[in-house]
């Protein structure tokens, strides 16, 4: 039983390293703002990462 609660544990913190980026991607499509940077925080030179 604990087996299958470590594998459902790891699948919730997968998708949850995952669905941070994807999510603002698609609200940053969402708002028009077009393709988005390769990586977060890197629009324009003064952008910081994770911001």
């Amino acid at each position: 039983m604990m087996i299958a609660t470590l594998w459902v544990v790891l699948a919730l913190a997968v998708a949850a390293v995952l669905g941070w980026p994807l999510t603002l991607l698609v609200l940053r499509l969402a708002r028009g703002g077009g393709p988005a940077p390769p990586r977060p925080g890197a629009r324009g030179s003064g952008g910081r990462p994770g911001a």
